[in-house]
Order: structure tokens, then C-alpha cells, then sequence
């Protein structure tokens, strides 16, 4: 598979370990994240909404056409950067599907849906 590069998606820069933690260096999204906005906000209205929901569609369609399953869609996943735009980020539970399917499910449980937990 080639380099995963989006620009909706977090780019790795650069990864290291040492005995008992992995590190990843990945670019800094000055804006926060999606929770903290809407916590201050309370609610986006449609068009902030449409914005972000169209950007997530982008950045999913680009991982579902390379066999990419995310697996961990929260808000706090949703990075904004300086200029309003998402990253996707936190891909610690994404699969790559050599067959086109998982037999594992993943993800935060409290924003499973009730039937998969």
C-alpha cells in the first residue's frame, strides 16, 4: 500500500520507542478538538455541522477506497486546525482489510452502539 496522505487525515512524522512506550510525532492542531468546541458551544448549527460532516465523509472515503477500516469515530478524534479545517486522528485500533472484512470489533465503548457491546 502506498502512503496514506489526506489533507483530512493526520499525517505521521516521524516514530520511535523505547522499552516501554511507542512515540508518534505527528503535526500539532492548534484548534483543539471537536468535544472541547462543542462543550463550549453546546450545538453547531447546520452549516458548521454540514462543514465538518462532509469533510469526515472525504477523509473516510479515502481510507474505505485503500482498505481501511478507522474503527474509533469520536469527537475527540476530531482535531480542528488553525484554519477551521479537520485531522482525523488516533488510529490505534484501524485495520487494514486484506479480505475485505474484520472478525474483531473495536473502538470506545461508550460510543458503540448498544448491540456491538
Amino acid at each position: 500500500m502506498e502512503k496514506v496522505d489526506h489533507p483530512f487525515l493526520m499525517k505521521l512524522s516521524y516514530a520511535f520507542q523505547d522499552e516501554e512506550k511507542v512515540f508518534f510525532i505527528m503535526t500539532f492542531a492548534k484548534g483543539g478538538d471537536l468535544y472541547f468546541h462543542l462543550a463550549k458551544l453546546k450545538c453547531l448549527n447546520e452549516d458548521h455541522a454540514k462543514f465538518y460532516a462532509g469533510q469526515l465523509l472525504l477523509a473516510f472515503e479515502y481510507l474505505s477506497l485503500n482498505n481501511i477500516v478507522y474503527r474509533d469515530l469520536k469527537l475527540e478524534n476530531v482535531l480542528i486546525e488553525e484554519d477551521g479545517f479537520i485531522k482525523l486522528s488516533d488510529y490505534g485500533v484501524a485495520k487494514i482489510l486484506n479480505n475485505g472484512q474484520t472478525n474483531s470489533f473495536k473502538g470506545t465503548h461508550s460510543y458503540m452502539a448498544p448491540e456491538i457491546i
